[in-house]
């Protein structure tokens, strides 16, 4: 009966220590990507006050602007505010989740040579494997751009939060 717990603890221990492998093994290959966010928002944001690339130039919110907010404001509790902020939000929270436990919850049994490889058409094994998180992926983009199509639309001719960009001049 020991013995069983035992066995169990450190098969346990073995498991969060193999995530935790994963995580940062995806931290050190995106540290050059992470390392240039880092530097745009430092760069960026003292002159604009703001990182959106759209936001910028076209001087309108893209479909991902207050997001962050909404979903601060949606695990705090103020659902009806988190709506408002970027409906979105009640989309991309379980996607991210669902990412999340796809990435680290499951049991890998495949070296990581394999796990990685890209075949010949260019789309990974995992995603082979698993089609309806390509599908699942596919879906969360196209009803975040037809929510910010409605939100726009329905907001009048104008954007429901107005900015100045650098480019709004060209375009009436």
């Amino acid at each position: 009966m020991n013995t069983e717990k035992c066995t169990e603890k450190s098969s346990t221990g073995k498991m969060i220590k193999s995530r935790f492998t994963y995580l940062m093994e995806d931290l050190r290959r995106l540290r050059v990507p992470l390392l240039m966010l880092g530097v745009y928002c430092l760069l960026v944001f003292p002159i604009f006050h703001c990182f959106c690339p759209m936001v910028i130039l076209l001087g309108i919110p893209c479909p991902a602007c207050g997001l962050t907010r909404a979903a601060i404001l949606l695990f705090g509790g103020h659902v009806q505010e988190a709506a408002e902020m970027n409906p979105s939000v009640f989309i991309w929270i379980p996607y991210l989740a669902s990412l999340l436990l796809f990435r680290y919850g499951s049991i890998r049994t495949q070296p990581d040579e394999q796990r990685y490889r890209v075949v010949r058409d260019r789309v990974p094994e995992e995603a082979k494997k698993f089609p309806a998180v390509t599908v699942f992926t596919i879906l969360t983009g196209i009803t975040t751009i037809l929510i910010y199509g409605i939100r726009m639309v329905t907001t009048g001719h104008a954007a429901p939060v107005a900015y100045h960009g650098l480019l709004r001049g060209l375009f009436p």
